[in-house]
């Protein structure tokens, strides 16, 4: 079983890492699976930028929650479509429209204690990864002054971002670093430096694209899962995997699920229809003793003589 996704970055890169990577595409190779649908492609790149603060989250007032910052427009569609059609160069001297920000040290109760006095944010927007194409052969942390600058100008831009939101936090900055769509490629494996692997575009879940996006393949004891199976995300991954448990042992194992969540409701009914006839039993006993002259106080004795 892979969950490594449908298009990774090279079969040399992966022999480096892993036999069974290699394995893994050539035998989608050989079935067509990377020849796919035209509707079935990498997804959309990110530019990442990490920033450490000097304070607490008491002190800046940071939230434990995660944001998605759509400044620009409710037409997000349109707003993104006009920002990736920029070139590298005009897209690092623009505003963001839209990016998601969080603070892990805020939701780390034991944060300042290790790193007393600190804090940290992680802010995320989307890129085309033609923009950052031509380094993608070079050393990570080697990738030459323009590469540096161009990533840091995007970095800047971020910042000004979350200014907008959190005033309090321009001039507290500590440490900035950025991480561009070749980052993503050399840590995570990617072809194209994508967040969630394939795209999520209407072509994609079109019946001749979604045919081939299956469990089962065409090489015998390979079978896919994760998110390239049916959608990014936690839930789409537990859903691949329910899919692909279903196709190798061959059982319908949501019809199991769906069987078990309904012994589980009937349990807890019965659960709780105990309950209320024990409540209702009760009752009846009070009225009744009470009914026959005696006081609470009697009540209790009764009950303890038995």
């Amino acid at each position: 079983m892979s969950c490594v996704g449908l298009f990774l970055k090279t079969v040399r890169v992966l022999t480096s890492h892993s036999l069974c990577c290699f394995c893994h595409v050539a035998a989608l190779r050989f079935s067509g699976f990377l020849t796919p649908h035209k509707g079935v492609h990498p997804g959309y790149s990110c530019i990442q930028a990490f920033v450490g603060f000097e304070g607490t989250k008491a002190e800046l007032g940071l939230p434990a929650h995660n944001i998605w910052y759509f400044p620009e427009s409710y037409d997000i569609d349109k707003v993104a479509h006009d920002y990736l059609s920029l070139s590298a160069a005009e897209a690092a001297e623009t505003t963001v429209p839209m990016m998601f920000l969080s603070f892990p040290s805020a939701k780390d109760p034991t944060y300042n204690e290790r790193h007393p006095g600190k804090s940290a944010a992680i802010l995320i927007t989307l890129c085309q990864y033609d923009w950052f194409a031509q380094w993608e052969e070079e050393r990570v942390k080697n990738r030459g002054e323009e590469y540096t600058a161009l990533k840091m100008a995007f970095g800047r831009q971020m910042l000004q971002r979350l200014y907008d939101l959190y005033p309090q936090l321009e001039g507290k900055i500590e440490y900035l670093d950025v991480g561009t769509s070749v980052s993503q490629n050399y840590y995570v494996g990617y072809s194209h430096g994508e967040i969630y692997m394939l795209d999520h575009h209407r072509e994609r879940f079109q019946p001749e694209a979604t045919v081939m996006l299956r469990s089962d393949t065409l090489i015998p004891g390979l079978y896919l899962t994760g998110q390239d199976v049916m959608t990014c995300g936690i839930s789409g991954v537990l859903l691949a995997g329910v899919i692909c448990a279903s196709a190798v042992l061959h059982r319908n194992f949501f019809f199991d699920l769906l069987c078990f969540l309904g012994k589980a409701a009937a349990k807890s009914f019965m659960g709780k229809k105990s309950d209320v006839e024990q409540q209702e039993k009760e009752k009846e006993n009070r009225e009744e003793v009470v009914g026959n002259g005696y006081s609470n106080g009697s009540v209790n004795e009764i009950s303890k003589t038995g």
